[in-house]
């Protein structure tokens, strides 16, 4: 059977074939769907023309434009008479007709490779010399193949014309069938190309793709906005992490440093980044503490210290002097470098809590240190440096609620605050539960896997929730801005909240804040260091230390910030000599930070006081409680017979008395009520003429301060508010609680009252103030007083 009949005989065995007669042009509704260079079409006009002396061709013209041949397959010559038939088989489903068409068109396959089987195939039968012949149009998905069958002797083709080009042609004869895929991409009007074919591309500069799609459609691709491109390819940033003792490498592994050591972090032939991790507040846990960043072509070394400051080859950086392949910047959240390097753009940053390091280049060769496998301790550490590795100490667990932690950390993979799916939250969650459930969150170290996870998020272009009022995070910036601390120092708070110089972990805490003294006695001297972070830490300036005579002041070294106080022969510096029960000479001074003409003080004061036998030091309590809370007497003056009562309150409003078993700070506001039982309010007043405050229990103590004058309150160094001062039986009076400077013990509070009939309001106008000459009915004023003990 010859091989054209037996392709209609399997088409017949599939399903009906529809033949019927045409006229010479036709326009035939397509059952399949037929993609012809990119569009898809449903119809297509059929026509046999006579084109030159009785010569005739058959043409399909999809457009329905049979002269125009803009999307026309302009078929063979037919010679003679003749017409065309169609029919159509649809929905193939035979294995043999399936892997006859497979075999017949190996370029359609789908983007696994595999092929892509026939759905529908349309016949257009013609005679060529009275010889059978068809044009086939097959669907195969989305894609169009095309075939020319001829039995005539002698070589025939098809031209294939697109947007009035000819694009290709299909040749056939008796012995070989004409097959072409024409779901195909045109460019440049002649070149051709099948879906999922590479047209150009990908470009060095702009990673631009041309590929011809599924459809037939010359589609650009790029790399989206989380990507960046490098010689052709798309990559996404390479980031590594260093938050606190954890690494997070550029492939998402993590681990934790666990000793005070360097560590090579990345080493390239071109740039080496070392991270130096240290204590701070903690012994047991080491945190980066410096980057040190070292060019080799240039042979230049960038340190960037945690405090904030920039090192170039040792010199501090204070303008914009970089290197020229260095760009060092200062934004609010940190320090920012970026290096350039042959084609690769190194940007690393750091903020004294985190390091962030990677580049928007291609891939880095010869790639080695944590970044690249944070697993690496053993290998990526440096013991060459001069900070030598040392194992950490064990101390006790913080006092830090590891439920609220690891609530905070889940924060980091919930997607209604990070959805960031360029970047998995794993790692960054992980070392945030482990490490800040035994890493307090102070000195800046608040957030930190947040901050990080969000930053290489926020560069791969997601944006992101507000994931900070969820987990009470304040917005970023660089803790420490150039506070110089020495290497036994790192910044932080203290107790304050201010920020400075704390010592590490690691500065012995045994002795309080001094070393000493060291008497020398062919001298009589004593001298005793003061190590000046320890007072830092308590907010007290240890370059303002000074002995009993002012003019003696500490020598300070600016190397180890300790400060250095002597007394000798030559220089007594207000020092008392007392003899001891054996008769020997004691030379005692106190190291202060206070200035001895103040009387009073409503802040801390600092005090060591030392011999040649050491005391220990120690900071000046603050705390006070009240002997009594209220103290009174019963007096008679004239016909009046009356108690007066003194109570203290913490309030103006005179409704939380003081108890004894409470205490008071420096500072702390106190109110004192002055109040009177037995006496006619409508007929006579009392007055609060004096108060003041003793640091020894008699009232008429040298050492002494006015708080109220003249029925008046002070104005001076503690502000007093007097409230109903002979305007009743009671009256009442504010202040801010002090204590004597050089007498840090107990409080007495002395008040003299008067009564008074009429004109009983003292005049407190600055030129009348003290100076008050009342109508008193009583001669012999009282006077109650009542106790602070320290």
């Amino acid at each position: 059977m010859p091989r054209h009949l037996l392709i209609l005989s399997l088409l017949g065995l599939v399903t009906c074939v529809v033949t019927r007669a045409q006229t010479i042009s036709e326009n035939l509704d397509l059952t399949c769907h037929i993609n012809y260079f990119g569009t898809p079409y449903t119809s297509v006009q059929v026509a046999i023309v006579e084109v030159n002396n009785n010569l005739r061709r058959i043409f399909l013209c999809f457009d329905g434009d049979t002269t125009n041949l803009q999307e026309c397959i302009q078929g063979p010559f037919v010679f003679g008479n003749t017409n065309f038939t169609y029919r159509v088989n649809a929905n193939i489903t035979d294995n043999a007709i399936q892997n006859m068409y497979t075999n017949l068109f190996p370029s359609i396959v789908d983007e696994d490779n595999k092929p892509i089987q026939i759905e529908c195939m349309e016949v257009i039968d013609f005679t060529i010399n009275a010889q059978p012949a068809d044009i086939r149009l097959g669907q195969f998905g989305s894609r169009s193949g095309l075939s020319l069958d001829v039995t005539a002797t002698g070589t025939y083709f098809l031209n294939l014309n697109t947007r009035g080009i000819n694009v290709g042609q299909v040749f056939a004869n008796e012995i070989m069938r004409g097959l072409k895929e024409i779901s195909m991409c045109v460019v440049n009007d002649t070149q051709l190309f099948s879906p999922g074919e590479i047209i150009s591309g990908p470009d060095p500069t702009t990673c631009v793709t041309e590929t011809c799609d599924g459809t037939a459609t010359v589609v650009e691709t790029s790399c989206d906005n989380q990507q960046f491109c490098d010689a052709g390819s798309c990559f996404f940033h390479r980031f590594c992490n260093v938050i606190g003792p954890g690494v997070i490498d550029f492939l998402g592994n993590h681990d934790s440093v666990e000793d005070v050591c360097a560590y090579t972090l990345l080493s390239t032939p071109n740039i080496i980044i070392i991270g130096a991790f240290n204590i701070r507040r903690r012994t047991d846990t080491p945190l980066l503490d410096k980057l040190t960043l070292e060019l080799i072509d240039t042979n230049e070394t960038i340190y960037l210290l945690h405090d904030g400051r920039v090192l170039i080859d040792g010199a501090v950086l204070r303008d914009a002097n970089t290197p020229g392949n260095v760009i060092i910047s200062k934004p609010a959240s940190g320090i920012k470098v970026k290096i350039m390097i042959n084609q690769l753009a190194f940007v690393v940053f750091y903020d004294g809590q985190y390091a962030q390091i990677f580049h928007t280049g291609g891939n880095a060769v010869n790639v080695t240190g944590l970044c690249n496998d944070a697993t690496s301790l053993s290998a990526s550490r440096v013991e060459s440096l001069p900070d030598s590795c040392t194992d950490v100490v064990g101390q006790d667990p913080a006092e830090i609620n590891c439920t609220v932690v690891e609530n905070d950390c889940s924060t980091l993979s919930d997607t209604s605050f990070f959805d960031c799916t360029s970047l998995d939250p794993t790692p960054y969650e992980t070392l945030c539960s482990e490490i800040l459930c035994e890493y307090p969150q102070l000195d800046g170290f608040n957030c930190p896997f947040h901050e990080a996870y969000e930053r290489a998020c926020t560069l791969n272009g997601h944006t992101l929730g507000d994931w900070r009022s969820e987990i009470g995070c304040a917005p970023h910036d660089l803790f420490c801005l150039e506070e110089a601390c020495i290497s036994s120092e790192f910044c932080g708070d203290t107790e304050s909240g201010m920020r400075g110089c704390r010592c590490r972990a690691s500065v012995s805490r045994e002795n309080g804040f001094a070393i000493g003294p060291v008497c020398d006695n062919t001298t009589n001297s004593a001298t005793v260091t003061v190590i000046g972070c320890l007072l830092t830490e308590k907010d007290f300036n240890f370059r303002a230390l000074h002995l009993i005579d002012e003019s003696c002041v500490g020598v300070v070294d600016e190397k180890n910030n300790f400060v250095t106080l002597t007394h000798n022969d030559n220089s007594r510096c207000g020092t008392e000599i007392t003899m001891n029960e054996d008769q020997d000479l004691v030379f005692t001074n106190v190291i202060t930070d206070t200035n001895s003409s103040s009387v009073i003080t409503t802040e801390d004061v600092f005090r060591i006081y030392f011999s040649c036998i050491f005391a220990n030091p120690d900071v000046q309590t603050t705390d006070f409680r009240v002997f009594e809370n209220s103290v009174f007497m019963t007096l008679a003056s004239g016909e009046w017979v009356y108690t007066l009562w003194m109570e203290a309150f913490t309030d103006a409003d005179l409704t939380i008395p003081v108890t004894a078993d409470g205490s008071i700070s420096l500072n702390d506001l106190i109110c004192v009520r002055i109040s009177t039982l037995g006496l006619d309010e409508d007929l006579v007043n009392l007055v609060s003429d004096a108060c003041w405050a003793t640091s020894e229990p008699s009232s008429n103590s040298s050492t002494r301060f006015d708080l109220i004058k003249g029925g008046c309150g002070s104005t001076e160094e503690v502000l007093v508010e007097v409230t109903g001062n002979g305007i009743g039986t009671s009256n009442s009076f504010c202040y801010r609680f002090f204590q004597f400077v050089g007498s840090p013990g107990s409080i007495y509070l002395h008040c003299q009252t008067r009564l008074c009939i009429k004109d009983c309001l003292p005049n407190c106008t600055n030129m009348a103030r003290g100076a008050n000459k009342l109508a008193y009915l009583d001669d012999t004023p009282p006077v109650l007083s009542m106790i602070w003990i320290k």
